[in-house]
């Protein structure tokens, strides 16, 4: 039986976006007979959990705690962030080496075919990058489910945005993500950064890149109802909120609309930095619009299964796709989703979902308004969910599989 490592981020027990994932082309490697051990922060409440067992893998946990709170804790991360500059977006030296370390004793004390390392977060493909020196005869495979250098607005966390910095972390980002590309042997790539990685900077590597999806689409997940319309209507959002790029405030002004003409209400589950600007509308809204604390992932599966209508909010200015768009279609039901633009990189998705209405916030206020009112009335229809499968087959996590095992094969 072969044998593949995982470096990933937050994986188990309570999985980010990139851990549920891997989560999921991890079942499917099972399937195919591989043995699977992964590497990640830990996430328990046991700091001094140093390795487990999860779903017949052996979990080896990175103790990523953070003492240090509050005022103190930003401090701190900026005085790191400006003294480290030079090796950004690497800034984080001690516990890339804690990686590292627990790296090389999943190395030690097993033989595995592959390293799979995962971006985000950057300490496991840094580490990853170290440790294969140390190994004879495995291959390392960089998995890529965001990007170095294909961020849009995004910039260095702790630094005050400028054009300048701006510049130097982008230069930055693409220097590591050169060395990165190097020392792999393949390198699986998110479709929706196609263009980018076609770039003459990067002919180097075409004959290692592979390009996949996010393996979240599971339509065995439908929960629907095709059957009645609720007299009220409860939405729900799921994510990360930012006031630079994934506003909610178009969002908060139409259900507030809407609220004058059906019951309607909106529960908002997330992080970010919008929370002072929910709660302002909240009580404008009577408590129609209500925020809740972010949910790990097992909760947030509830959440959408027992709701009406899904809400997504469009990235701004960003080819990275929101994980949660595949989630979301996975339950079946309605989704209304905001965008600022018509470059928006979940469209090409979304317009392939029959139950999906997208909201430009360049057109009124009114118009929309009327849009959503008529979506919301129109009954779900089963038949138009038949043929999801097939259209979103490179988001099934068995595609992704498939792809690991041709390149442990060499088939790729």
């Amino acid at each position: 039986m072969k044998k593949i490592l995982f470096l990933a981020g937050e994986y188990h027990p309570y999985p980010y976006a990139n851990g549920v994932c891997i989560q999921n082309v991890v079942n499917e490697l099972k399937h195919k007979n591989y043995e699977v051990d992964v590497v990640c922060f830990n996430t328990t409440n046991n700091k001094e959990l140093h390795v487990d067992k999860y779903n017949n893998s052996k979990i080896y946990y990175v103790n990523n705690f953070e003492n240090n709170k509050g005022v103190l804790k930003d401090f701190r991360l900026r005085v790191k962030n400006i003294l480290l500059a030079p090796l950004y977006p690497a800034t984080d030296v001690k516990l890339i080496k804690k990686y590292y370390c627990v790296v090389k004793e999943a190395l030690c004390t097993n033989k595995y075919e592959m390293i799979i390392a995962v971006y985000n977060p950057i300490e496991a493909v840094i580490a990853g990058k170290f440790a294969i020196r140390k190994v004879q005869g495995c291959k390392y495979c960089l998995y890529m489910f965001d990007t170095l250098t294909n961020t849009g607005q995004a910039t260095a966390r702790g630094l005050k945005t400028n054009k300048a910095i701006k510049i130097y972390t982008d230069n930055r980002k693409l220097s590591w993500e050169l060395k990165l590309f190097e020392c792999a042997d393949s390198i699986i790539l998110m479709n929706s950064h196609r263009q980018h990685y076609k770039q003459k900077m990067y002919d180097e590597f075409q004959s290692k890149i592979v390009f996949s999806d996010l393996p979240l689409f599971d339509p065995t997940n439908f929960c629907a109802d095709f059957t009645e319309s609720n007299t009220k209507i409860n939405m729900v959002y799921c994510g990360v909120l930012s006031k630079e790029y994934r506003n909610p405030r178009y969002l908060c002004e139409a259900v507030i609309k809407c609220k004058e003409y059906i019951s309607c209400s909106l529960d908002v589950y997330c992080r970010g930095n919008c929370g002072q600007m929910l709660e302002q509308y909240s009580e404008r809204s009577n408590n129609v619009i209500r925020k809740h604390e972010y949910v790990e992932y097992g909760k947030m599966k509830d959440i959408l299964n027992n709701s009406d209508v899904l809400i997504s909010i469009g990235n701004y200015n960003s080819k990275m796709v929101p994980s949660k768009i595949f989630e979301y279609m996975s339950t079946g039901k309605k989704i209304i989703h905001f965008i600022r633009s018509n470059n928006d990189s979940c469209l090409s998705y979304l317009c392939k979902y029959p139950a999906a209405l997208i909201i430009n916030e360049d057109v009124t206020l009114e118009e929309n308004i009327q849009n959503i009112l008529k979506f919301l009335n129109e009954p779900l229809n089963k038949n138009d969910m038949i043929g999801l499968r097939d259209l979103f087959k490179f988001n099934m996590p068995g595609y992704t599989a498939k792809i690991i095992d041709d390149i442990l094969n060499n088939s790729l």
